[in-house]
């Protein structure tokens, strides 16, 4: 699993940019990934696809 971003931000828009690699350092594969997102007693879970 690879974090993108893990520290306080107040409220309002962001936006994250993925590289395309794992913890590893390694780049992944074209297709369907699921991120999630957690702020507080909030969680949600989606897909996002991949394409190279």
């Amino acid at each position: 699993m690879t974090e993108l971003v893990n520290n306080y931000q107040g409220a309002g828009t962001y936006e994250v940019t993925w590289n395309g690699k794992n913890d590893l350092g390694q780049h992944v594969a074209s297709g369907t990934y699921i991120y999630q997102v957690n702020a507080g007693s909030f969680s949600q879970t989606k897909k996002m696809v991949m394409l190279k």
